[in-house]
């Protein structure tokens, strides 16, 4: 009896140990995040990625969305293209999609002519968006720099036409704000 309550006793102060490691970790993230607040430097929620940037200036947060609204015939391709306000910064963290058929996309900052997607390939609208219900969330970080333009290139696969509501939902960084 003796010998199972000490093995009893060892387990629970093993584990004992491991919830004041996981505590100091939290602690010390807090202490990140307060530091941060005090110098006005924005944290990524994915903390050991660290600061996202140091701006100079004081700014506010606030979740947006990017809309591209289109209606493409039977087979068509459109590009649309949105520019991320002036004294701004855009955060993407996650994509949705509500459309009456089958289309595949192509991203581009319009600029530099990136595509954010490897080896400039087309993608199916299922790969890359999800619904409101269940959202694409983007790992890491995808930030577009004031007055970028993004463009999406849309094209048509169910034959028939096809409204489409692509939409980029984000954080939008507003510089000067809160002076």
């Amino acid at each position: 009896m003796d010998s199972r309550l000490a093995g009893v006793l060892r387990e629970f102060s093993g584990a004992l140990k491991g919830v004041r490691g996981q505590l100091g970790s939290l602690e010390a993230r807090l202490n990140a995040l307060e530091k941060a607040k005090e110098k006005e430097i924005p944290i990524s929620p994915f903390m050991p990625l660290g600061p996202m940037m140091a701006p100079s200036e004081k700014y506010t947060l606030d979740w947006t969305v990017i809309v591209f609204d289109v209606s493409l015939p039977a087979n068509g391709r459109l590009p649309v293209i949105r520019t991320i306000p002036s004294g701004t910064m855009f955060w993407l963290r996650k994509i949705t999609s509500k459309h009456d058929g089958a289309y595949q996309v192509q991203i581009f900052d319009a600029q530099s002519g990136r595509n954010l997607v490897s080896e400039n390939r087309w993608v199916h609208v299922d790969n890359i968006a999800g619904t409101a219900q269940l959202p694409y969330m983007l790992e890491g970080h995808r930030v577009y720099q004031s007055q970028t333009q993004i463009r999406v290139d849309f094209q048509d696969l169910s034959g028939d036409p096809n409204k489409i509501e692509f939409v980029m939902h984000g954080i939008l960084y507003i510089f000067g704000a809160g002076e």
